[in-house]
């Protein structure tokens, strides 16, 4: 997971171009809060509405995993310039990159899906609230895993 994140922050880091804030978000939720709308925060302007829209990864992980009664939800999120939605599934195949020459390989995000991947989860991006990207990461909890109490976010 060091990997997943070093990663997903250096992106971040990198849209940023030094102006910005990134947000990383933990939580265990219920699985029926994976979906509808997400709750309006206290700073949100009237009448905000973020839908929470269902990704292909999502669907796919979903048919493979079924119904967990709870997942942990991962989010590394940033004001920058987000992530354009035809690109939101390029992102993460090898290779590709929206970085200019020389400024990388196209391997981060690949590298970051496999791993989530070979550890049960799914990620896919979508616009953050803040209006750059967020990176949504999913892994399905076990019954009997122990839990904490409240979410924890950081912000840098």
């Amino acid at each position: 997971m060091e990997q997943v994140f070093v990663n997903l922050l250096l992106n971040a880091v990198d849209a940023l171009d030094g102006k910005g804030d990134i947000w990383f978000v933990t939580q265990c939720v219920p699985f029926t809060e994976i979906f509808g709308t997400a709750q309006r925060r206290a700073d949100d302007p009237q009448g905000f509405q973020m839908l929470r829209e269902q990704s292909a990864r999502l669907r796919a992980w979903l048919n493979s995993v079924g119904e967990p009664s709870r997942v942990m939800k991962v989010i590394v999120a940033d004001n920058g310039p987000g992530v354009p939605v035809t690109d939101s599934e390029r992102v993460f195949d090898p290779f590709y990159t929206t970085k200019d020459p020389n400024k990388g390989t196209g391997l981060g995000l690949a590298i970051v899906s496999r791993i989530i991947e070979s550890m049960g989860g799914t990620i896919w991006v979508r616009q953050a609230r803040e209006g750059g990207a967020a990176f949504m990461i999913y892994f399905p909890v076990t019954e009997g895993a122990t839990e904490t109490t409240g979410p924890a976010a950081v912000v840098a």
